[in-house]
């Protein structure tokens, strides 16, 4: 038999799974899920050096979980959290295109505008806005609270998604 892991509005759902599972389960391309490791004075995403400053463990395993689409190509003088990643492929959808990147030893996909379109092998550095962050216990695979509050404009996009799915727009 199976079990209800999130019983919640789509938007809610989308926008905060409530586990691991309902990360990947929802969206498409799912959530990146990204193991994080302890480095001198923050974390780190396993297997890189870049130090994440916007979020703290606590003495726990996590997991960083970033929606493709929240993730933005930045210029060298971005000082949002961020990681170096490799372009490994890109898959060109009309207005948008995904490109699949290596992290480490992580695969990750970013949502981006067709504009933007880099080639394999390009180097890139991606950076995401601190409520953009969902945090995940490595061991249990439960949600944690926000690291950070909701933007004014996190909570608009919240909003105006449950707007459009009570159909007022």
């Amino acid at each position: 038999a199976g079990q209800v892991e999130q019983a919640a509005a789509p938007h809610v759902v989308y926008d905060r799974p409530a586990s691991l599972f309902v990360a990947r389960f929802i969206g498409t391309p799912p959530m990146n899920l990204l193991p994080l490791a302890d480095a001198p004075n923050g974390l780190t995403i396993e297997g890189t050096r870049h130090r994440l400053t916007a979020i703290s463990a606590s003495g726990r395993k996590l997991v960083l979980g970033l929606r493709p689409e929240q993730l933005v190509i930045a210029g060298t003088d971005d000082r949002r959290d961020g990681v170096e990643a490799e372009t490994l492929a890109t898959e060109y959808l009309g207005a948008d295109c995904v490109i699949a990147c290596r992290v480490g030893a992580h695969r990750l996909a970013a949502r981006v505008p067709a504009r933007l379109r880099p080639q394999p092998g390009e180097r890139l550095r991606l950076t995401w806005e601190p409520d953009a962050v969902n945090l995940f216990d490595a061991e249990t695979g439960r949600r944690l609270p926000d690291p950070t509050p909701l933007s004014d404009r996190t909570t608009d996009k919240i909003e105006e998604k449950a707007q459009c799915a009570a159909g007022i727009f």
